[in-house]
């Protein structure tokens, strides 16, 4: 954050406007390698807010497997993977191996989002 007068900006927003000259208005700036800190104009990209959330790598804290979508499934015990893309969840299948659920969940996520995916 940053003060002008007694208005609180987003750094990052105003790197943008400033390299860009364009004002993101509605959309968001995102940040590409995840790292809310690195506000260089190469790390910066507009983007809608459908977008951004798809560059979300991040899983909850309490998650098993530290990936967003890949579980384990409560009455088989396997690995579940799941992604969502435009409101709808698309079931990715069962997998004994934790690295082979989550290898189908990065496949799908570049497949659907292309330049948007996760970068791991």
């Amino acid at each position: 954050m940053v003060s002008i007068g007694n208005r609180q900006c987003l750094a990052h927003r105003i790197v943008w406007k400033l390299a860009t000259s364009e004002d993101p208005g509605s959309h968001q700036i995102d940040h590409i390698n995840g790292d809310p800190s690195d506000n260089r104009i190469e790390n910066l990209r507009k983007v809608t807010n459908q977008q951004n959330g798809m560059h979300r790598t991040r899983a909850q804290s309490n998650s098993r497997s530290g990936v967003v979508g890949v579980y384990p499934h409560k009455a088989t015990g396997k690995w579940e993977a799941s992604i969502c893309h435009n409101g709808k969840s698309i079931f990715l299948g069962l997998h004994e191996h934790i690295e082979d659920a989550i290898a189908v969940r990065v496949a799908k996520e570049r497949e659907l989002f292309g330049e948007h995916a996760p970068n791991r």
